[in-house]
C-alpha cells in the first residue's frame, strides 16, 4: 500500500512538472525548455514508468509462504 501511494505521488509529481515545463512554452517564457527537451522528459518518463509497473507488477505476483 505504502509502495502504491509513493508511485502515485511520483507520477503525480512528474506529470505536474511536465505540465508546467509545456505551460512556460507555450506561454513564451524566457527560461522554458524547447520541444526537443520537453520530448525527452516524456521519453524518460516513460522509461521510468515502465520500470516502476514492471516492479509493481514483479512484487503484487510473488507469493510468500505462510509461516507455519
Amino acid at each position: 500500500m505504502a509502495d502504491s501511494v509513493a508511485n502515485a505521488a511520483f507520477y503525480f509529481g512528474a506529470v505536474e512538472a511536465l505540465r508546467r515545463a509545456c505551460r512556460a512554452r507555450r506561454h513564451g517564457e524566457p527560461d522554458a525548455p524547447d520541444l526537443g527537451a520537453l520530448f525527452e522528459r516524456v521519453r524518460a518518463l516513460h522509461k521510468c514508468l515502465t520500470f516502476i509497473n514492471a516492479l509493481d507488477r514483479r512484487v503484487s505476483t510473488t507469493r510468500i509462504a505462510p509461516v507455519a
